[in-house]
């Protein structure tokens, strides 16, 4: 299961973080550092805690969401195949959306539905996120307006913009069948002559259109339900939440107070910057912008970069190394998977 990209990516996250100590001159601060995070621990198991149930929350928002498309699938599935999303996700350069590839497939398989219904989910699912994503950066310009460079609320702003755009999209191909058949044929046209190597272009075709006819029907069947909705935005604030607090807790265990409001506008950056498809996971250009901007807030360097490592740690490295127990604990070869995206 483990191959040459989990060992780049490996290698890379060992090399950001003895970077970020050398650079950041751990030998003079760390002690002093770790002086005070020895006295509040406890803060630690909070923001542990906080990613846990942060996980917890995106999980239960896909599983009412795949309950809610008629799917029988029994919770413990749901659980290991969004944990197994996560782990790809931060493995693969591909904008965080490897992972997404792998669930609709895993759903396919364990299910044993079609493609064009496990994309309504993580489409949906998607949706739900975003908005609340919108939200929250209308809310961190708002704040972050005050006393951050324009370069940094230029940032944001163009963020806040993909994600509206990604909404709008959304909408678009899941109540627009023809918005969805241009998209289809366009992609075909464009990257047909590749795809022809593996199977038949005739074939390829017809099958991506009636999956996009299951498509259009299940999405608009989902998003119909008001509870879903209700539940929906209600997962993904939690989970958003919980990501900001596990940072505000981090800072706690190092003897500071950090608003929260800073905090959101630090994740929505590293957000963005980790969605482009450079590095696996965002590494070494998510650690950059949170530091750049916990510092323009007036965080020291080296508090700065010590809530980074740790935050990272856990956001990053434990979902990785839980999503890969849960590919091994249920069989699934992520090198196969991802050869029949």
């Amino acid at each position: 299961m483990f191959n040459k990209a989990m060992a780049l990516t490996l290698g890379i996250g060992i090399v950001v973080f003895v970077l970020i100590g050398f650079f950041l001159g751990f030998d003079s601060s760390f002690p002093l550092l770790l002086d005070t995070f020895s006295h509040n621990s406890g803060y630690l198991l909070l923001a542990v805690a906080c990613q846990f149930l942060s996980l917890t929350t995106v999980w239960l928002r896909w599983h009412y969401i795949v309950s809610q498309s008629k799917t029988k699938l029994k919770m413990k599935d749901t659980l290991l195949i969004t944990l197994v999303g996560g782990a790809v996700n931060n493995l693969t350069p591909s904008a965080r959306m490897g992972g997404e590839a792998v669930k609709m497939f895993l759903l396919n398989q364990k299910a044993k539905v079609r493609t064009g219904l496990s994309a309504s989910t993580i489409i949906t699912e998607k949706l739900f996120d975003g908005i609340v994503f919108s939200v929250l950066a209308v809310i961190t310009i708002i704040f972050a307006a005050q006393f951050l460079p324009p370069w940094v609320l230029l940032s944001v702003l163009f963020a806040f913009s993909f994600a509206v755009g990604m909404i709008i999209l959304s909408f678009q191909i899941a109540y627009n069948k023809r918005t969805g058949e241009k998209i289809v044929k366009g992609v075909i046209r464009r990257f047909g002559w590749l795809i022809n190597k593996y199977r038949p272009l005739p074939i390829i075709r017809k099958h991506a259109l009636e999956s996009l006819e299951i498509f259009n029907h299940k999405t608009k069947r989902i998003l119909t339900a008001k509870r879903i909705w209700f539940y929906g935005l209600s997962f993904s604030t939690l989970s958003w939440v919980f990501d900001i607090l596990r940072g505000f807790f981090i800072f706690k265990a190092l003897g500071l107070d950090v608003s929260l409001p800073v905090i959101a506008l630090v994740l929505i950056l590293a957000m963005l910057v980790g969605s482009l498809p450079l590095l696996p996971g965002g590494l070494g250009s998510m650690e950059s912008v949170m530091i750049i901007i916990y510092t323009s807030s007036g965080i020291s360097l080296a508090a700065a970069g010590m809530q980074t490592l740790i935050d990272r740690t856990l956001s990053f490295w434990l979902v990785t190394g839980i999503g890969l127990m849960a590919a091994y604990l249920t069989g699934i070869d992520i090198n196969k998977v991802k050869k029949n995206e």
